[in-house]
């Protein structure tokens, strides 16, 4: 087997570059520098992410890339100069997800500095930041209970519409009978006899303000109840018990936070477009920085709060302490 020698000069030219980008990988670490496996640079949802590489298979490269840890963006992208659209992945390794989700378009430069036609297809979602890290359980039950509570309103409504429709149908009913009747009915000789329907009717809305009025009775009793404990246990009292529920809250969902993001791997992501990578990459805090930059507006672009925005926010926060602190004094006999 011989080989041309065109390709044995190639190798002695470019060995020390190979060796420099998988090897030891310093030219990834500069970040002066671009290393062999970054295909470009994605602009989305104002921010710049410089660890893109080219995607084959998008389901196999997901697959592996899950490993990773890393929050990674599909995006197909277009360019003129080119007839077959393409697919790449972009790890997001700082900051939040912020607006990025799927259908979100943007602008991939390639290594050529030919531009390109983004748009998401796929995300695998994983922490980014140690505050979205944190938060996210939170996010995830807010999300659930809202999504729950819009559920519960939407069917008591279609209930609320087909009670309603159907009261004024045997309303319309009784109506017809009623008055189909009318000349065939003899006058009572007892006046309760002939009571109309709109004293049952006007009987049924009573019964049913004394039950709201019941129902707010009931609520104002549990409530009565609730500030008595309160006023009992005090105001340090209640301050420690709600920083331990927070605390009990937060500091399982940091330490998961922490695992995750110190044990995020590159080398999964290089991995699934085939590269054979051997031991981890890992990200710390300044790598991970300089792999996703959020862009930064200038001064001159930056408008400053109008006055009356500014006295409107102020007058609301004057009024949630003033509430606060009516609560507190009043009904809770804190202050």
């Amino acid at each position: 087997m011989t080989v041309p020698w065109s390709r044995l000069l190639y190798f002695a030219r470019d060995f020390l570059t190979f060796c420099n980008n998988f090897v030891s990988f310093p030219h990834f670490y500069d970040p002066e520098r671009r290393a062999i496996f970054q295909s470009g640079e994605l602009l989305i949802d104002g921010r710049r992410i410089r660890l893109c590489v080219w995607v084959e298979n998008l389901d196999q490269h997901a697959t592996i890339a899950q490993r990773s840890g890393i929050y990674t963006v599909y995006c197909e992208v277009r360019s003129a100069k080119h007839a077959t659209p393409r697919l790449i992945a972009a790890a997001v390794t700082a900051g939040t997800a912020g607006r990025i989700e799927i259908g979100k378009n943007g602008i991939f430069y390639d290594r050529a500095g030919v531009d390109w036609e983004a748009r998401v297809v796929r995300i695998l979602a994983q922490p980014i930041s140690l505050h979205e890290a944190v938060f996210a359980p939170f996010r995830k039950l807010g999300r659930m209970l809202s999504t729950q509570i819009e559920k519960l309103a939407d069917s008591r409504e279609q209930d609320m519409q087909r009670s309603v429709n159907t009261s004024f149908t045997e309303l319309d009913r009784s109506a017809g009978s009623a008055a189909a009747e009318a000349p065939l009915r003899a006058r009572p000789a007892n006046p309760a006899e002939g009571a109309s329907p709109a004293g049952n009717r006007s009987f049924g809305v009573g019964g049913l303000l004394a039950g709201g009025g019941f129902a707010i009775a009931a609520i104002g009793s549990s409530f009565a109840i609730v500030a008595e404990r309160l006023k009992l246990v005090g105001t340090s009292g209640i301050l420690y018990t709600v920083v331990v529920i927070l605390l009990f809250l937060l500091i399982p969902s940091l330490i998961v936070a922490v695992i995750k993001l110190r044990g995020r791997d590159l080398g999964d992501v290089l991995e699934a477009s085939g590269w054979a990578i051997s031991g981890a990459i890992r990200l710390n805090f300044g790598l991970s920085r300089r792999l996703t930059r959020r862009g930064v507006y200038p001064a001159s672009a930056i408008l400053p709060a109008p006055p009356g925005r500014r006295r409107r926010i102020l007058y609301g926060i004057t009024a949630v302490l003033l509430a606060a602190y009516a609560i507190g004094r009043g009904l809770l006999g804190l202050f």
